[in-house]
């Protein structure tokens, strides 16, 4: 069975060209995604000579496979968190979470951008009673975080235990970022796609990235790709250290 992101369907492409000579720039986006886009968006204003490469299209990468939710209910996350570090380091990555779902309406309302913006609830269920929920109601009550409890979901589909909380989302995230992509190139930002990065070395106090097409120096490196491109492509770690990005960041 061929797979085929449901995001894709209908929508039409105009493709940017791709890199054709060296450059020199002050800040460098590696990768086309959500991520490296609402990077670009953020920087559009400030006066910075600012690039983005994508190996391919725009937003076509991990983007068009992601689910549309906006939400920061994401499993088990808080009480794993929680486990590993501590309740402070928990309850940051939630406000962040709930941070960037404000960050996204409030583009979409300033825009009026077209991409099925939706105000939904956020389930999180056991299909067993495993007492595995009892964890977040504790950590969700401690955050001070409003939920309600279910014993079924809104969807056919066995459930033991659930809870749901407001203030989360659905949207169409290629529309969205088709959006953001006209705004970036109306901006002082260049963008090139199927422009791959295939090596990062340090010249002359600058990050320097190779492609194909050119090589382009600059001051400030920001990686916003799925996997380290400039890590062994042929090795899939397991996880990746955040000791990994220390020195690739602004």
């Amino acid at each position: 069975m061929k797979q085929k992101s449901i995001w894709t369907e209908g929508m039409t492409y105009e493709i940017t060209p791709s890199l054709k000579e060296d450059l020199d720039v002050d800040i460098l986006i590696v990768g086309g995604g959500l991520a490296g886009l609402m990077t670009a968006y953020h920087l559009k204003d400030e006066k910075y000579n600012i690039v983005l490469i994508e190996k391919d299209k725009i937003g076509y990468g991990i983007t068009s496979k992601t689910t549309g939710k906006l939400t920061y209910m994401q499993g088990d996350i808080y009480s794993k968190i929680e486990d590993i570090y501590d309740f402070t380091v928990a309850k940051a990555y939630l406000e962040s979470q709930k941070y960037a779902i404000e960050k996204a309406e409030q583009i979409i309302e300033k825009h009026q951008i077209a991409c099925n913006f939706q105000k939904v609830d956020s389930y999180i269920f056991e299909t067993e009673n495993n007492k595995y929920l009892n964890k977040e109601r504790d950590f969700l009550e401690r955050a001070k975080v409003p939920y309600y409890n279910q014993k079924k979901l809104p969807i056919n589909f066995p459930c033991a235990d659930a809870l749901y909380t407001k203030n989360t989302a659905t949207f169409h995230p290629l529309k969205y970022l088709s959006f953001i992509k006209e705004l970036i190139l109306k901006s002082q930002i260049k963008v090139y796609e199927n422009t791959v990065a295939l090596d990062l070395d340090i010249k002359d106090g600058k990050y320097l990235i190779k492609t194909k097409q050119g090589n382009i120096k600059t001051t400030k490196l920001i990686i916003c790709t799925h996997y380290p491109f400039f890590r062994n492509s042929w090795i899939n770690a397991f996880k990746t250290s955040p000791r990994t990005f220390i020195r690739l960041s602004c």
